[in-house]
């Protein structure tokens, strides 16, 4: 509780289940105060077992009331259509530009000695970087057609990323290789040594994976594509995190445009028909 009252902010934004926490605190005169141990008693004579007694009561209280349940449920329908789009959003990949797609993910992250130093909204100014700097790396990014992120926080409050990209160069035997590339990219040239970066595609971690979905991905490759689906379900989940937003429309997700219907799709002609969403029946 006390790493959860370090990172309240008067002005920070947040998701329904913290809001309704530090709601309860604000109620119990909780902020800034610091539990240390049950029979611990402070200038009213309240030991810290009954403060936290009473906060978890307040919590039930508050978190059984119609308000709160539509704020939940306001905020559940949110992300079901955030899930519903990446859907269709990476089917459209698959259907109007490319029929083989190369899939990385990667997590960019800070060192934790950099994270203490770092300003509110220093992550996001660096994940806009990142983005708007691909155009001058086309050996990296020439063949990127797709990509989707998620801000997350850790913890201890460090801020980190995880991306997933779309690429098309069916040449690209080596994901690994070319996600590696693009972690280092993030570390020394967007964060100037203060980040750092894991890589899900090396082969060790893809070895691991029960649903994989990552390398490279055939149009017709039903379980791949099911698989994919998790990866999309994490980027919507319901992140209890405490994450602290400089403004209140700050995005913590995003993903690159719809590709048109009319688009020109390159590559030789499908020798293989499939219905749009038959992975959905024929995956897992």
């Amino acid at each position: 509780i006390n790493s959860y009252l370090d990172r309240y902010s008067k002005n920070g934004f947040f998701r329904p289940p913290v809001t309704l926490f530090f709601s309860a605190c604000k109620e119990l005169h909780l902020i800034g105060h610091r539990f240390i141990g049950p029979v611990v008693m402070n200038a009213q004579g309240v030991t810290d077992a009954e403060l936290f007694n009473q906060l978890i009561d307040r919590i039930r209280k508050n978190g059984r009331t119609p308000e709160y349940r539509k704020k939940v449920a306001k905020d559940n329908y949110r992300d079901f259509r955030k899930f519903r789009g990446l859907v269709n959003y990476v089917d459209a990949l698959f259907e109007h530009v490319r029929s083989r797609l190369i899939v990385i993910r990667l997590d960019l992250r800070y060192r934790h000695e950099s994270v203490a130093c770092m300003s509110v909204g220093q992550a996001q100014d660096d994940l806009k970087h990142f983005f708007d700097n691909m155009r001058n790396k086309p050996s990296l990014f020439g063949d990127l057609v797709g990509q989707i992120w998620k801000l997350e926080c850790g913890d201890h409050g460090s801020e980190h990323f995880h991306v997933m990209l779309f690429f098309t160069n069916d040449r690209l035997g080596n994901d690994c290789h070319r996600a590696e590339e693009i972690g280092e990219y993030w570390e020394e040239l967007i964060t100037k040594g203060r980040g750092c970066f894991f890589n899900c595609n090396r082969p060790e971690h893809k070895a691991k994976q029960k649903r994989l979905s990552l390398g490279r991905i055939e149009y017709y490759d039903h379980k791949k594509r099911y698989n994919l689906l998790y990866q999309l379900a994490y980027f919507c989940k319901d992140e209890q995190r405490i994450q602290v937003k400089p403004k209140q429309k700050t995005r913590t997700y995003g993903r690159g445009e719809m590709p048109q219907i009319n688009q020109k799709r390159s590559g030789r002609p499908r020798s293989v028909i499939v219905l749009p969403k038959s992975y959905l029946t024929h995956g897992g």
